[in-house]
Protein backbone atom coordinates (compact mmCIF):
# COMPACT_ATOMS: atom_id res chain seq x y z
CA UNK A 1 0.00 0.00 0.00
CA UNK A 2 1.01 3.59 -0.32
CA UNK A 3 3.22 4.99 2.39
CA UNK A 4 1.40 7.31 4.80
CA UNK A 5 3.13 10.32 3.31
CA UNK A 6 1.73 9.59 -0.15
CA UNK A 7 -1.76 10.48 1.04
CA UNK A 8 -2.92 14.03 1.48
CA UNK A 9 -3.62 13.42 5.16
CA UNK A 10 -4.04 10.71 7.76
CA UNK A 11 -7.76 10.62 7.13
CA UNK A 12 -7.20 9.53 3.52
CA UNK A 13 -4.75 6.85 4.62
CA UNK A 14 -7.16 5.47 7.19
CA UNK A 15 -9.98 5.57 4.64
CA UNK A 16 -7.90 3.44 2.29
CA UNK A 17 -7.04 0.98 5.08
CA UNK A 18 -10.70 0.77 6.01
CA UNK A 19 -11.62 0.07 2.38
CA UNK A 20 -9.12 -2.81 2.22
CA UNK A 21 -10.48 -4.27 5.45
CA UNK A 22 -14.10 -3.96 4.35
CA UNK A 23 -13.42 -5.52 0.93
CA UNK A 24 -11.49 -8.41 2.46
CA UNK A 25 -14.20 -9.08 5.04
CA UNK A 26 -16.90 -9.10 2.36
CA UNK A 27 -14.87 -11.47 0.19
CA UNK A 28 -14.25 -13.94 3.01
CA UNK A 29 -17.92 -13.96 3.99
CA UNK A 30 -19.12 -14.56 0.42
CA UNK A 31 -20.95 -17.83 -0.13
CA UNK A 32 -20.11 -18.97 -3.66
CA UNK A 33 -18.26 -17.51 -6.62
CA UNK A 34 -21.07 -15.20 -7.71
CA UNK A 35 -21.40 -13.59 -4.27
CA UNK A 36 -17.62 -13.27 -4.22
CA UNK A 37 -17.63 -11.46 -7.57
CA UNK A 38 -20.47 -9.23 -6.39
CA UNK A 39 -18.44 -8.21 -3.32
CA UNK A 40 -15.56 -6.99 -5.49
CA UNK A 41 -17.86 -5.28 -7.98
CA UNK A 42 -19.60 -3.47 -5.12
CA UNK A 43 -16.23 -2.13 -3.96
CA UNK A 44 -15.36 -0.97 -7.47
CA UNK A 45 -18.75 0.72 -7.92
CA UNK A 46 -18.39 2.60 -4.64
CA UNK A 47 -14.96 3.81 -5.74
CA UNK A 48 -16.37 5.42 -8.90
CA UNK A 49 -18.52 8.46 -9.48
CA UNK A 50 -21.99 7.86 -10.87
CA UNK A 51 -20.86 9.03 -14.32
CA UNK A 52 -18.00 6.51 -14.40
CA UNK A 53 -20.11 3.48 -13.42
CA UNK A 54 -20.26 2.00 -16.90
CA UNK A 55 -22.75 -0.92 -16.72
CA UNK A 56 -21.18 -2.72 -19.68
CA UNK A 57 -17.68 -2.54 -18.23
CA UNK A 58 -18.87 -3.54 -14.74
CA UNK A 59 -20.84 -6.46 -16.18
CA UNK A 60 -17.83 -7.64 -18.17
CA UNK A 61 -15.59 -7.32 -15.11
CA UNK A 62 -18.05 -9.31 -13.02
CA UNK A 63 -18.22 -12.09 -15.60
CA UNK A 64 -14.43 -12.32 -15.85
CA UNK A 65 -14.07 -12.30 -12.06
CA UNK A 66 -16.59 -15.10 -11.60
CA UNK A 67 -14.95 -17.23 -14.31
CA UNK A 68 -11.46 -16.62 -12.90
CA UNK A 69 -12.59 -17.36 -9.35
CA UNK A 70 -14.17 -20.61 -10.50
CA UNK A 71 -10.87 -21.61 -12.14
CA UNK A 72 -8.96 -20.76 -8.95
CA UNK A 73 -11.32 -22.98 -6.95
CA UNK A 74 -11.18 -25.92 -9.35
CA UNK A 75 -7.41 -25.65 -9.78
CA UNK A 76 -7.05 -25.91 -6.01
CA UNK A 77 -9.06 -29.15 -6.13
CA UNK A 78 -6.85 -30.60 -8.87
CA UNK A 79 -3.71 -29.58 -7.00
CA UNK A 80 -4.94 -31.43 -3.91
CA UNK A 81 -5.50 -34.70 -5.80
CA UNK A 82 -1.85 -35.77 -5.81
CA UNK A 83 -0.58 -38.36 -3.35
CA UNK A 84 2.31 -36.10 -2.40
CA UNK A 85 2.45 -32.45 -1.52
CA UNK A 86 4.39 -31.78 -4.71
CA UNK A 87 2.11 -32.11 -7.71
CA UNK A 88 3.80 -30.27 -10.63
CA UNK A 89 0.82 -30.42 -12.99
CA UNK A 90 -1.65 -29.34 -10.32
CA UNK A 91 0.66 -26.60 -9.07
CA UNK A 92 1.11 -25.25 -12.60
CA UNK A 93 -2.65 -25.13 -13.14
CA UNK A 94 -3.13 -23.39 -9.80
CA UNK A 95 -0.42 -20.84 -10.65
CA UNK A 96 -1.98 -20.10 -14.05
CA UNK A 97 -5.39 -19.60 -12.43
CA UNK A 98 -3.90 -17.34 -9.74
CA UNK A 99 -2.07 -15.22 -12.33
CA UNK A 100 -5.21 -14.79 -14.40
CA UNK A 101 -7.14 -13.78 -11.28
CA UNK A 102 -4.46 -11.20 -10.42
CA UNK A 103 -4.44 -9.80 -13.97
CA UNK A 104 -8.17 -9.15 -13.79
CA UNK A 105 -7.79 -7.36 -10.47
CA UNK A 106 -4.92 -5.31 -11.95
CA UNK A 107 -7.10 -4.23 -14.87
CA UNK A 108 -9.81 -3.10 -12.46
CA UNK A 109 -7.20 -1.29 -10.37
CA UNK A 110 -5.90 0.53 -13.44
CA UNK A 111 -9.44 1.72 -14.20
CA UNK A 112 -9.80 2.98 -10.62
CA UNK A 113 -6.44 4.77 -10.89
CA UNK A 114 -7.86 6.75 -13.78
CA UNK A 115 -11.48 7.19 -12.73
CA UNK A 116 -11.65 6.51 -8.97
CA UNK A 117 -12.74 9.13 -6.50
CA UNK A 118 -11.26 9.97 -3.11
CA UNK A 119 -8.47 8.03 -1.41
CA UNK A 120 -9.93 4.64 -2.39
CA UNK A 121 -7.86 4.09 -5.52
CA UNK A 122 -6.60 1.17 -7.57
CA UNK A 123 -3.81 0.73 -5.06
CA UNK A 124 -6.40 -0.34 -2.52
CA UNK A 125 -7.49 -3.19 -4.81
CA UNK A 126 -3.87 -4.20 -5.45
CA UNK A 127 -3.17 -4.26 -1.72
CA UNK A 128 -6.12 -6.57 -1.15
CA UNK A 129 -5.23 -8.91 -4.05
CA UNK A 130 -3.44 -11.51 -1.95
CA UNK A 131 -6.25 -11.63 0.59
CA UNK A 132 -8.84 -11.84 -2.19
CA UNK A 133 -7.05 -14.83 -3.70
CA UNK A 134 -7.04 -16.50 -0.28
CA UNK A 135 -10.75 -15.76 0.04
CA UNK A 136 -11.37 -17.33 -3.39
CA UNK A 137 -9.57 -20.49 -2.27
CA UNK A 138 -11.67 -20.45 0.91
CA UNK A 139 -14.90 -20.73 -1.10
CA UNK A 140 -14.07 -24.28 -2.08
CA UNK A 141 -12.04 -25.29 0.97
CA UNK A 142 -14.89 -24.63 3.37
CA UNK A 143 -16.54 -27.81 2.14
CA UNK A 144 -13.51 -30.07 2.63
CA UNK A 145 -14.53 -31.48 6.02
CA UNK A 146 -17.90 -32.81 4.86
CA UNK A 147 -16.83 -34.34 1.56
CA UNK A 148 -18.38 -31.59 -0.52
CA UNK A 149 -15.23 -31.21 -2.61
CA UNK A 150 -15.79 -34.58 -4.27
CA UNK A 151 -19.37 -33.63 -5.06
CA UNK A 152 -18.25 -30.32 -6.57
CA UNK A 153 -15.72 -32.06 -8.80
CA UNK A 154 -18.45 -34.39 -10.04
CA UNK A 155 -20.58 -31.41 -11.02
CA UNK A 156 -17.73 -30.03 -13.12
CA UNK A 157 -17.19 -33.18 -15.19
CA UNK A 158 -17.65 -32.94 -18.94
CA UNK A 159 -21.34 -33.37 -19.74
CA UNK A 160 -22.62 -32.65 -16.23
CA UNK A 161 -26.13 -31.14 -16.22
CA UNK A 162 -26.72 -27.57 -15.00
CA UNK A 163 -26.70 -28.11 -11.24
CA UNK A 164 -26.53 -26.32 -7.90
CA UNK A 165 -25.31 -28.00 -4.71
CA UNK A 166 -26.79 -27.06 -1.32
CA UNK A 167 -26.40 -28.00 2.31
CA UNK A 168 -29.53 -28.99 4.23
CA UNK A 169 -29.74 -25.56 5.86
CA UNK A 170 -30.20 -23.96 2.43
CA UNK A 171 -26.64 -22.64 2.09
CA UNK A 172 -25.43 -22.94 -1.50
CA UNK A 173 -22.12 -24.76 -1.87
CA UNK A 174 -21.63 -24.58 -5.64
CA UNK A 175 -23.16 -23.54 -8.96
CA UNK A 176 -21.48 -25.42 -11.78
CA UNK A 177 -20.07 -24.03 -15.02
CA UNK A 178 -22.79 -25.70 -17.13
CA UNK A 179 -25.47 -23.73 -15.31
CA UNK A 180 -23.44 -20.52 -15.55
CA UNK A 181 -23.25 -21.01 -19.33
CA UNK A 182 -26.99 -21.70 -19.53
CA UNK A 183 -27.78 -18.52 -17.58
CA UNK A 184 -25.51 -16.51 -19.86
CA UNK A 185 -27.10 -17.98 -23.00
CA UNK A 186 -30.63 -17.31 -21.71
CA UNK A 187 -29.63 -13.94 -20.19
CA UNK A 188 -30.97 -14.96 -16.79
CA UNK A 189 -29.19 -13.76 -13.62
CA UNK A 190 -27.75 -16.79 -11.75
CA UNK A 191 -29.03 -15.22 -8.53
CA UNK A 192 -32.62 -15.72 -9.70
CA UNK A 193 -32.04 -19.39 -10.47
CA UNK A 194 -30.27 -19.93 -7.14
CA UNK A 195 -33.11 -18.18 -5.27
CA UNK A 196 -35.69 -20.49 -6.89
CA UNK A 197 -33.47 -23.46 -6.10
CA UNK A 198 -33.10 -22.38 -2.47
CA UNK A 199 -36.89 -22.26 -2.06
CA UNK A 200 -37.11 -25.82 -3.39
CA UNK A 201 -34.25 -26.98 -1.15
CA UNK A 202 -35.95 -25.67 1.98
CA UNK A 203 -39.19 -27.38 1.04
CA UNK A 204 -37.47 -30.69 0.29
CA UNK A 205 -35.39 -30.56 3.46
CA UNK A 206 -38.50 -30.01 5.57
CA UNK A 207 -40.69 -32.60 3.83
CA UNK A 208 -38.11 -35.40 3.68
CA UNK A 209 -37.45 -35.56 7.44
CA UNK A 210 -40.27 -37.31 9.31
CA UNK A 211 -40.89 -36.09 12.85
CA UNK A 212 -38.11 -37.60 14.95
CA UNK A 213 -36.92 -39.73 12.03
CA UNK A 214 -34.01 -39.91 9.60
CA UNK A 215 -33.72 -38.06 6.33
CA UNK A 216 -35.15 -39.92 3.36
CA UNK A 217 -32.02 -39.96 1.20
CA UNK A 218 -32.98 -40.20 -2.46
CA UNK A 219 -36.19 -38.23 -1.96
CA UNK A 220 -36.86 -35.65 -4.64
CA UNK A 221 -39.03 -32.70 -5.47
CA UNK A 222 -39.56 -30.92 -8.79
CA UNK A 223 -41.34 -27.82 -10.05
CA UNK A 224 -40.92 -24.69 -12.14
CA UNK A 225 -39.16 -21.71 -10.62
CA UNK A 226 -41.15 -18.68 -9.53
CA UNK A 227 -38.52 -16.18 -10.74
CA UNK A 228 -37.50 -17.93 -13.97
CA UNK A 229 -39.12 -20.29 -16.45
CA UNK A 230 -36.60 -23.01 -15.59
CA UNK A 231 -37.65 -26.46 -14.40
CA UNK A 232 -35.92 -27.48 -11.13
CA UNK A 233 -35.48 -30.97 -9.70
CA UNK A 234 -33.99 -31.34 -6.20
CA UNK A 235 -32.70 -34.67 -4.83
CA UNK A 236 -31.20 -35.58 -1.46
CA UNK A 237 -27.76 -37.17 -1.82
CA UNK A 238 -25.60 -38.81 0.82
CA UNK A 239 -22.26 -37.03 1.11
CA UNK A 240 -19.49 -38.86 -0.79
CA UNK A 241 -16.79 -38.72 1.87
CA UNK A 242 -17.89 -40.66 4.93
CA UNK A 243 -21.62 -40.93 4.47
CA UNK A 244 -22.30 -38.60 7.39
CA UNK A 245 -23.22 -35.53 5.38
CA UNK A 246 -26.28 -35.13 3.22
CA UNK A 247 -26.36 -32.67 0.36
CA UNK A 248 -29.10 -31.54 -2.00
CA UNK A 249 -28.47 -31.38 -5.74
CA UNK A 250 -30.78 -29.17 -7.78
CA UNK A 251 -30.70 -29.94 -11.49
CA UNK A 252 -31.93 -27.21 -13.83
CA UNK A 253 -33.61 -27.78 -17.18
CA UNK A 254 -35.16 -25.59 -19.88
CA UNK A 255 -37.97 -28.10 -20.35
CA UNK A 256 -41.47 -26.84 -19.60
CA UNK A 257 -42.79 -30.04 -18.03
CA UNK A 258 -41.15 -33.47 -18.25
CA UNK A 259 -37.35 -33.39 -18.07
CA UNK A 260 -36.65 -37.02 -18.94
CA UNK A 261 -36.09 -37.98 -22.59
CA UNK A 262 -38.78 -40.12 -24.15
CA UNK A 263 -37.78 -43.29 -26.00
CA UNK A 264 -38.23 -41.54 -29.35
CA UNK A 265 -36.28 -38.43 -28.28
CA UNK A 266 -33.37 -40.57 -27.11
CA UNK A 267 -33.45 -42.57 -30.35
CA UNK A 268 -33.34 -39.40 -32.45
CA UNK A 269 -30.59 -37.89 -30.30
CA UNK A 270 -28.43 -40.99 -30.72
CA UNK A 271 -29.07 -41.11 -34.46
CA UNK A 272 -28.15 -37.44 -34.76
CA UNK A 273 -24.81 -38.10 -33.08
CA UNK A 274 -24.26 -41.13 -35.32
CA UNK A 275 -25.18 -39.50 -38.65
CA UNK A 276 -24.72 -35.78 -37.96
CA UNK A 277 -27.39 -34.64 -40.42
CA UNK A 278 -31.13 -34.27 -39.82
CA UNK A 279 -32.03 -35.72 -43.21
CA UNK A 280 -30.11 -38.95 -42.53
CA UNK A 281 -31.77 -39.20 -39.10
CA UNK A 282 -35.19 -38.84 -40.74
CA UNK A 283 -34.40 -41.67 -43.15
CA UNK A 284 -33.00 -43.95 -40.43
CA UNK A 285 -35.92 -43.37 -38.03
CA UNK A 286 -38.60 -43.27 -40.76
CA UNK A 287 -39.68 -39.81 -39.64
CA UNK A 288 -40.38 -36.54 -41.40
CA UNK A 289 -37.71 -33.86 -41.29
CA UNK A 290 -40.00 -31.63 -39.22
CA UNK A 291 -40.51 -34.41 -36.68
CA UNK A 292 -36.76 -34.88 -36.34
CA UNK A 293 -36.31 -31.15 -35.71
CA UNK A 294 -39.05 -31.26 -33.05
CA UNK A 295 -37.52 -34.23 -31.22
CA UNK A 296 -34.04 -32.70 -31.32
CA UNK A 297 -35.34 -29.37 -30.04
CA UNK A 298 -37.12 -31.11 -27.15
CA UNK A 299 -34.02 -33.12 -26.29
CA UNK A 300 -31.86 -30.00 -26.32
CA UNK A 301 -34.27 -28.18 -24.00
CA UNK A 302 -34.60 -31.07 -21.56
CA UNK A 303 -30.86 -31.63 -21.35
CA UNK A 304 -30.02 -27.89 -21.41
CA UNK A 305 -27.56 -28.27 -24.30
CA UNK A 306 -27.20 -26.20 -27.47
CA UNK A 307 -25.07 -28.26 -29.87
CA UNK A 308 -24.13 -31.83 -30.76
CA UNK A 309 -20.86 -31.77 -28.79
CA UNK A 310 -22.73 -30.84 -25.60
CA UNK A 311 -25.42 -33.41 -26.40
CA UNK A 312 -22.83 -36.18 -26.73
CA UNK A 313 -21.11 -35.22 -23.48
CA UNK A 314 -24.41 -35.10 -21.59
CA UNK A 315 -25.63 -38.49 -22.86
CA UNK A 316 -22.28 -40.06 -21.97
CA UNK A 317 -22.43 -38.45 -18.51
CA UNK A 318 -25.95 -39.80 -17.96
CA UNK A 319 -24.96 -43.29 -19.15
CA UNK A 320 -27.24 -43.17 -22.18
CA UNK A 321 -24.43 -43.31 -24.74
CA UNK A 322 -21.13 -45.21 -24.82
CA UNK A 323 -18.03 -43.03 -24.57
CA UNK A 324 -16.34 -43.40 -27.97
CA UNK A 325 -13.14 -41.59 -26.97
Amino acid sequence: MRAMGQYKNRSDAYSSLHAVAALTAAAFSAQGVHAFGDAIIQHVRQSLSALQRNPTWLGSLNGRLVAATRRVCLASLDASDGDSAEDPAGKLQADVAANEFTRILDSAAAYLDEHGIGPVSGETLRTAAGSLHAAALGIIRRGAASGELTAVKGLEQDGAPPTLLFRLDGEMVWLNATLAQLCKRREIPPTQVSADAKDLVRELSASSRPLGGELDVGAGLARRGNRTDMHLRAVLRRGPADGSATLIEVEVSEARRQTRLTTRELQVARLLLEHGAYLKVAEAANLSLDSVRTYVRRAYRKLAVSNQAQLRARLVYDGMLADSR
